[in-house]
């Protein structure tokens, strides 16, 4: 059974798919997870279309976690574009910088996390599949040590 609230935020994507909302990031979870303030309320959410390695796959959890932290500082302004929400009731959604910079994409680009094929309908997967590859034929991040990179997230888990 849907928990009304999840059901509420789906009816109001629905009505109003992909607008961006003015927030405020009040801290990052992990490589893939943050709390923002949207519309004066606390609000979890994943980062749509990527999957961070676990803080448990040293170093790369915690270099992607530190990352994100760099680039979305505590208290920072943000834009959230909100998809879904996941099984566990968090908000799906596309995090920007004010200045643009598609946060998601960015750590993709930096070999800090996986396209995450799951989500990939949300997503332009084509475009971010091939940052992905750009990344993994500069062997920089979790594609420094293997061409096949560390071990997957979702499989970690």
């Amino acid at each position: 059974m849907m928990k009304p609230k999840i059901a509420i935020g789906l009816l109001i994507l629905v009505v109003c798919p992909l607008q961006l909302e003015a927030s405020t990031l009040l801290r990052v979870i992990d490589g893939d997870s943050v709390i923002a303030r949207i519309q004066g309320k606390q609000t979890k959410i994943r980062l749509a279309c990527i999957d961070a390695p676990e803080i448990g796959q040293a170093p790369h959890g915690r270099i992607a976690r530190n990352t994100l932290t760099g680039l979305l500082p505590s208290h920072s302004s943000i834009k959230v574009q909100p998809i879904n929400y996941d099984q566990y009731g968090r908000l799906l959604a596309n995090v920007f910088t004010l200045g643009g910079i598609d946060i998601g994409e960015e750590l993709i680009r930096l070999g800090l996390v996986f396209v995450y094929q799951a989500n990939e309908s949300h997503c332009d997967g084509p475009k971010l599949l091939l940052i992905e590859d750009q990344a993994r034929q500069s062997r920089i991040g979790i594609w420094k040590d293997a061409p096949q990179g560390i071990t997957r997230p979702w499989l970690y888990r």
